[in-house]
């Protein structure tokens, strides 16, 4: 259950100076990781950065309302409601691995195309539903490690899953974000994305190489899920360097358009295959972008009576019997 402050961050997208990354002349480099858009003087000290903090928050909690939706609460024990088995590092690579080709990237095919920068977009906010989902998995495993009652049940194999109510599932999601979403953990990750760049910058002198190599690791190697976060946020940092609408408030805002992208298509039928994503013939991120595009500030309903208003133009309509 969202605050009424998060709320609010849902509704009514605020402006705030963007910090861009910065190479100096001798190579080295300036990085802004936290949140790839914050004065230096404020990653110093993260207590300053408290727009930044509660933007983060209000994402694992539309990602974990979000998933409450689509997969029911049992997607915290790691399947939905219709009893499917849940893999959210699969769908994180996935995501990357579709990434890979907004890049020329294969030797034998079009090596002179161009790098699709608005589909990588989409791609990059796509894989940071999956990416949030695997952060708060994690965390509630850790969670029930330590309850001896799950650690026993575990060693003999029970698979029994009493539900609980939502009461029971909002205070479980509480415990989690406000363990996992912490300021220290947050300066953590900066110091710790810091040293990954410096080297990579070393090792990698061309961007979209660095991009591509990213990519291909996210995609391809098995990392565990600190690594994982690290490196994909390294791979946040140089796309922001290189093409607009990576640095944080842009993927904030793009995220609030996903995510109401994701509603509408599970209110229309998404899951039942009664939905359609090709509004004639093109994709409804496509539209999606427009929108999002459209305005300096978007709110949540804003996107969402937008996608009303176009869906009604192609959604198709069933013959008279």
């Amino acid at each position: 259950m969202l605050t009424s402050e998060e709320e609010a961050a849902v509704r009514g997208l605020s402006n705030e100076t963007i910090a861009q990354n910065e190479i100096d002349n001798t190579g080295t480099t300036t990085l802004y990781v936290e949140p790839v858009l914050e004065e230096v003087e404020c990653i110093a000290d993260v207590e300053e950065c408290g727009d930044f903090f509660q933007k983060v928050v209000s994402l694992f909690r539309l990602q974990a309302s979000l998933n409450f939706t689509t997969n029911g609460e049992v997607w915290l024990e790691g399947y939905t409601k219709e009893n499917r088995v849940i893999d959210w590092v699969a769908a994180f690579k996935g995501e990357l691995f579709e990434s890979l080709d907004c890049f020329p990237w294969k030797h034998w095919a079009n090596i002179d195309g161009h790098v699709n920068v608005s589909n990588l977009r989409m791609e990059i906010v796509d894989s940071i539903h999956f990416g949030m989902s695997i952060l708060i998995d994690n965390y509630y495993k850790s969670l029930k490690i330590r309850d001896l009652n799950y650690l026993q049940n575990h060693i003999m194999l029970t698979t029994t899953y009493t539900p609980v109510d939502r009461l029971t599932y909002n205070s479980k999601i509480d415990e989690v974000i406000e363990g996992l979403v912490t300021k220290e953990s947050i300066k953590t990750l900066r110091s710790e994305v810091d040293i990954l760049l410096q080297g990579f910058y070393n090792e990698v002198t061309d961007t979209k190489s660095r991009i591509v190599m990213l990519l291909k690791q996210l995609s391809f190697y098995t990392y565990d899920t600190d690594n994982l976060l690290v490196r994909f946020l390294a791979l946040c940092v140089i796309l922001g360097k290189e093409y607009k609408g990576f640095n944080f408030n842009s993927l904030y805002k793009l995220y609030i358009g996903k995510h109401m992208l994701n509603k509408f298509r599970q209110d229309n039928g998404y899951k039942t295959q009664e939905y359609t994503k090709l509004w004639g013939d093109v994709e409804d991120n496509v539209y999606l972008l427009e929108i999002v595009d459209s305005k300096e500030d978007i709110t949540g309903d804003y996107v969402y009576s937008e996608l009303e208003r176009l869906y009604k133009q192609f959604k198709p309509t069933s013959e008279p019997a």
